[in-house]
């Protein structure tokens, strides 16, 4: 798969009441993909995070990669889905929530 497909899988959280599984994906991935350090600061406290410094030294000590993608609102509400996107052999999870359907995959 040339570097530059991407291709897009949305998947439903086994449970929409806990950050869990964004926050076990943020600590333990190095490479997720997520929306700029300002919107994970407005995210964090969505989460009502207890300590947010450790939060935030994660956001400074790993390399973050801007997305950009129109149908999507990254890190604005409590996430309801994340978005799995695979690039070669890599892949990442991106929390978001836009409201709309789940669909099987997009390009």
């Amino acid at each position: 798969m040339p570097a530059d497909l991407v291709s897009v899988v949305r998947v439903p959280y086994e449970s929409i009441k806990s950050p869990l599984p964004v926050l076990s994906t943020l600590y333990h991935n190095p490479k997720t993909l997520l929306a700029s350090p300002i919107d994970q600061r407005i995210y964090k406290t969505l989460l009502g995070l207890n300590n947010t410094d450790v939060f935030h030294r994660w956001i400074q000590t790993h390399q973050l990669i801007p997305v950009t993608k129109p149908d999507l609102v990254y890190l604005q509400a409590p996430c309801l889905y994340a978005t799995r996107v695979h690039v070669n052999t890599n892949e990442w999870l991106i929390p978001y929530f836009d409201g709309s359907r789940l669909t099987e995959s997009e390009n």
